[in-house]
């Protein structure tokens, strides 16, 4: 399953079990360290949630070629919403 050299990560987005006493000892045993992680994004607070749907809205059916056009044409986005509703 696993090269036994090298290291080895594991991002895991299965909630719970990979939490489990028997799941933890495998990866243990094949040599996976579990690394710690915020629960939240510190770049994120919760009052910044409510921009998600807007940028959703206005991005949908949207193609990007490049992260640098993506990120040209959220900041752009952004800069439309007024300043009062921040």
């Amino acid at each position: 399953m696993f090269e036994p050299h090298g290291p080895k990560r594991l991002s895991d987005i299965v909630t719970g079990l990979h939490k489990t006493r028997a799941t933890t000892q495998s990866l243990r045993d094949l040599g996976i360290q579990d690394l710690p992680h915020p629960a939240y994004s510190p770049n994120l607070a919760p009052c910044d949630f409510w921009l998600f749907p807007i940028l959703k809205d206005r991005l949908a059916g949207r193609k990007f070629d490049r992260i640098q056009d993506l990120t040209e044409t959220v900041n752009s986005e952004l800069r439309t919403i007024p300043e009062e509703d921040f």
